[in-house]
């Protein structure tokens, strides 16, 4: 559809990118995620409100315009994907709230592991680790559910360097086979909270072309 495009009445209309709306919705999941359960509530019934309204816009268009209008269907397909949003949230919801709460002493380590079709990657295993100088500490390791999510708590007294008052994380992730499929060792998260949310990507698996004989 024409960016330039008008509603009814010369309001400008949506500008609609499908790979734009998953990218916004993984960041703001990451942001509401390190909020914890009370924030994502919140931020799920805004977009419930906010994909009622696109719907009730879409449905006084479609009336005035016809239902095949370029600006009816593309506020229909935002109304979906902002349902599909609240759809996310919830499930999110319902999982963080089954994990178990953290101690005063120990910090938490969260997030999902995705393929690269944005699809929850279950089953590979999650390690942490605090980055020095020398020798790199273990601090726990963990494996996805059925959804990608995983989740580690580990204890302050883990942390082993002297006056170590917050790690720097980085995370290894290796499939069922053992063979490392992300390594964030290169993008060191320097003294982190008690709280950090990791949503990782994984590369898409190349694919093995047959030598042919002879050549």
């Amino acid at each position: 559809m024409d960016q330039n495009q008008n509603f009814l009445s010369g309001m400008p209309g949506p500008q609609i990118d499908p790979n734009q709306i998953q990218t916004g919705v993984q960041g703001m999941l990451k942001q509401t995620a390190q909020l914890g359960g009370p924030a994502l509530t919140l931020f799920g019934q805004l977009q419930d409100r906010r994909s009622t309204r696109m719907a009730d816009i879409a449905q006084a268009l479609g009336t005035a315009l016809g239902t095949e209008h370029p600006d009816v269907v593309a506020l229909n397909q935002y109304a979906a994907t902002v349902e599909n949003l609240k759809g996310q949230i919830d499930q999110r919801i319902g999982r963080q709230t089954s994990w178990p709460k953290p101690r005063p002493t120990e910090w938490v380590v969260f997030g999902t592991v995705t393929d690269a079709d944005g699809k929850g990657a279950s089953n590979v295993t999650v390690r942490v680790y605090d980055a020095e100088r020398k020798f790199d500490e273990l601090l726990g390791e963990t494996t996805t559910d059925e959804f990608g999510d995983f989740y580690l708590a580990y204890n302050q007294r883990k942390l082993k360097k002297v006056g170590d008052e917050a790690p720097d994380l980085f995370l290894m992730v290796t499939d069922a086979d053992g063979k490392t499929i992300y390594n964030s060792a290169e993008a060191v998260r320097f003294a982190v909270g008690r709280s950090e949310y990791f949503a990782i990507r994984l590369a898409a698996k190349k694919s093995r072309t047959r030598r042919k004989k002879g050549s």
